[in-house]
């Protein structure tokens, strides 16, 4: 695949897990899913359409809300605060591990 298609894939597969999460809250789903009346629609062509059109949009959505979400993080969680993190679990993983080894 070339770089460019990559990089989409590479971005929706990161907020996928996100987007599932997010409509499959009991808070989000009753706003997505309870404010549309399917039995007032007779034709199964727009049902259909109007189906895909609330994915594609939950999905964008969702996405955006992730992006908006990982920006923050970066915000808050600069790489010194990252590094800091790091060496803190390196040396609880290592005190781990010399009990293990010493059972």
């Amino acid at each position: 695949l070339p770089l460019k298609f990559e990089k989409i894939i590479i971005f929706l597969s990161g907020t996928s897990l996100a987007t599932y999460l997010i409509h499959d809250n009991n808070f989000f789903r009753n706003i997505l899913w309870g404010k549309i009346d399917f039995s007032k629609i007779s034709n199964s062509i727009e049902l259909i359409s109007i189906w895909i059109l609330i994915v594609f949009m939950i999905y964008i959505l969702s996405s955006i809300i992730d992006v908006v979400r990982q920006n923050i993080d970066k915000k808050i969680w600069k790489k010194e605060n990252a590094k800091k993190l790091d060496i803190a679990f390196e040396k609880k993983i290592n005190l781990i591990m010399d009990k293990f080894e010493k059972l």
